[in-house]
C-alpha cells in the first residue's frame, strides 16, 4: 500500500471512530453553566441581536454566528449543533492520525487520535464537554488540518495549492480562537520557509530571513502577554526550537 493511501485509511478510519464515538452522546445531559448560557446567546442571535451590541460575549464570533445559525434555521434545537461539535472533533483525530502517517508511524497517530477524546472534561450523569459548543473544539479541528497542509506543501514545494488551504484553515480559526490561529499561521510559515531554504540566497535570502524574523517576533511578541512564566516556557519553547532548526538550515549559517 501506499503512503498516501496509508494516510487516507488512518484519517478515515480516526475519523468515523471519532464520529462514532461523539455521537454515541448527542443527546448526554446539559453543562448548564456554560452550554446554557451560550445556547441562550446562540438564540439570541437567531431573533436578530448582535454580539457587542445587545449583550456581552466570552468568545470569538466565529461560534456564535455558527451555532446562531444552526439554532434559527432548527426550531432552537441544540441536536444539530452538537452534530456540528461531534464532526469537528471527529475530524481533529482524523488530521491526528493523518499527521502521524505522515511522520512514518501510522500506528502512533492512530493511538493519539484515539486518546484525544480522553482530553474531554465530564460530569457522569451530568454532561460531557465536547457537547458544550466551545470554541476551542472547532479551533483545535482548523489548526490540525492546517498543519497536515503545511506538512503537504513541504513534500512538493512547487504546488502552493496545499499551502494556500493551510492560510486558510488557519486564517478560519481565527474566527474562533485568535491564539490558536496565530499558531496556524506561524506553523505553516515556518514549514514554508523550511521548505524553500534551497532558494534562499542573494536577495531571495535576504527576504527569506526578514520573513524567519518576522515569524518569529509577531508570534514571541504576542506569547509574551502569558500571565505566568511556566505558560510562557510551554508557549514559547516548542516556537523557539522550531524557528531555530529552521533557521540553522539557511545556507552560510551552518556548515554543509
Amino acid at each position: 500500500m501506499s503512503r498516501d493511501a496509508v494516510q487516507r485509511l488512518v484519517a478515515v478510519a480516526a475519523a468515523a471512530f471519532g464520529l462514532a464515538y461523539y455521537s454515541a452522546f448527542l443527546d448526554y445531559g446539559l453543562n448548564f453553566d456554560d452550554e446554557g448560557t451560550l445556547l441562550y446567546q446562540f438564540e439570541r442571535m437567531s431573533e436578530g441581536e448582535w454580539p457587542y451590541v445587545d449583550f456581552h460575549v466570552g468568545y470569538t464570533l466565529g461560534v456564535y454566528y455558527l451555532h446562531g445559525a444552526l439554532q434559527g434555521l432548527f426550531d432552537q434545537s441544540i441536536l444539530p449543533g452538537r452534530v456540528a461539535l461531534a464532526v469537528a472533533n471527529a475530524a481533529t483525530m482524523g488530521g491526528l492520525a493523518w499527521l502521524g502517517a505522515w511522520a512514518g508511524a501510522p500506528v502512533a497517530g492512530l493511538l493519539v487520535a484515539a486518546v484525544y477524546p480522553a482530553l474531554a472534561v465530564y460530569s457522569a450523569g451530568h454532561f460531557m464537554s465536547f457537547n458544550t459548543p466551545y470554541p476551542a473544539w472547532y479551533a483545535a479541528a482548523l489548526f490540525v488540518w492546517a498543519f497536515a497542509c503545511a506538512a503537504r506543501f513541504a513534500e512538493r514545494p512547487d504546488r502552493l495549492g496545499p499551502l494556500i488551504v493551510a492560510g486558510l484553515l488557519g486564517g478560519a480559526s481565527f474566527l474562533f480562537k485568535p491564539n490558536v490561529g496565530l499558531f496556524a499561521m506561524a506553523a505553516s510559515m515556518l514549514i514554508a520557509l523550511a521548505a524553500s531554504r534551497p532558494l534562499a540566497r542573494g536577495w531571495l535570502g535576504r527576504w527569506w530571513t526578514l520573513a524567519w524574523a518576522a515569524t518569529v517576533g509577531g508570534t514571541l511578541f504576542v506569547l509574551m502577554g502569558a500571565r505566568r512564566p511556566t505558560d510562557l516556557l510551554v508557549l514559547t519553547g516548542p516556537a523557539i526550537a522550531a524557528a531555530l532548526l529552521v533557521l540553522r538550515g539557511l545556507p552560510g549559517a551552518a556548515p554543509d
